[in-house]
């Protein structure tokens, strides 16, 4: 899956996101491929703690 130039939408509360949406579903799916944890994939891309919320 390669990440586009899309632009960050609003999240919750009106924020602008800082993440395209083609970022969190790489993000997303390497956390569902069950190599990595949670907290390893946050780790590897300098995330924040529940970053990943399924």
């Amino acid at each position: 899956m390669s990440i586009t130039n899309e632009l960050p939408r609003k999240g919750k509360l009106g924020k602008e996101s800082i993440h395209s949406d083609s970022f969190r579903i790489q993000v997303a799916l390497e956390y569902l491929d069950g190599e990595y944890s949670q907290s390893q994939v946050e780790k590897k891309y300098g995330l924040p703690e529940l970053f990943i919320v399924l």
